[in-house]
């Protein structure tokens, strides 16, 4: 009984010794390898810290590129904005200059027919009626043909009408005068289905084109 508990306790004595050893070379060992394990840890970290940078390097680069990418389309774009509107601005003075171009040729043989008026006004003064032709009252109409005045019509009632063709932008029309006598004065209704702007021309001559309303006798030229 003895010699098992004393080959007992042996073998626990040298399982305990053995323990002591293992974990004596353990740590021997740990400590042999520490340098290594930390040189290789801080290779590791080394690479790391490498491949973070190189990412956020190129990261870096993409962006700048994409900024710069973007910035060069918002300039491209603004660029063909202004272009456009140069282009418009342009259009439109070239359109505006032609418009009062052709305005002032119209109202340049709008006012030299003026001196029709003004002689019929004189000889229905001076006949107490209108006249059936205007060589009664020694007005020559081929006199007055311009550039876009054709011919200037006499009609019943002393009206007169002047007669225009195409040319400047302007589109062919007529312009009619038309005399309301009361006493001894003499008003002149100014009217045309043909010319839309004509009140920028003779500010007192009414548009009746797309069922405007007809020119009334207060919106008149009155005679001499």
């Amino acid at each position: 009984m003895k010699s098992l508990l004393l080959q007992f306790a042996v073998t626990v004595a040298a399982l305990f010794v053995a323990l002591m050893l293992y974990d004596a070379y353990h740590a021997y060992r740990q400590h042999q390898e520490a340098p290594a394990l930390a040189a290789d840890a801080k290779r590791q970290a080394a690479l790391i810290v490498d491949e973070t940078a190189r990412q956020a390097l190129e990261a870096s680069r993409k962006q700048a590129e994409a900024i710069a990418e973007e910035s060069r389309r918002q300039a491209e774009a603004i660029a063909e904005e202004n272009r456009k509107a140069i282009e418009a601005n342009r259009a439109r003075s070239e359109e505006l200059a032609a418009a009062n171009s052709a305005r002032a040729v119209l109202a340049g043989d709008l006012a030299r027919a003026a001196a029709v008026r003004v002689a019929l006004t004189e000889c229905y003064n001076s006949m107490g009626a209108w006249p059936a032709d205007m060589t009664q009252c020694g007005i020559d109409a081929a006199g007055y043909k311009g550039h876009l005045l054709d011919e200037v019509r006499l009609e019943s009632g002393g009206r007169y009408v002047l007669v225009l063709h195409a040319g400047y932008g302007v589109p062919a029309g007529e312009v009619r005068f038309t005399p309301s006598a009361t006493g001894a004065s003499i008003l002149w209704n100014c009217a045309t289905e043909s010319y839309a702007e004509i009140a920028r021309i003779i500010p007192t001559c009414r548009y009746e084109g797309n069922g405007a309303a007809p020119a009334a006798a207060g919106g008149s030229d009155s005679g001499p």
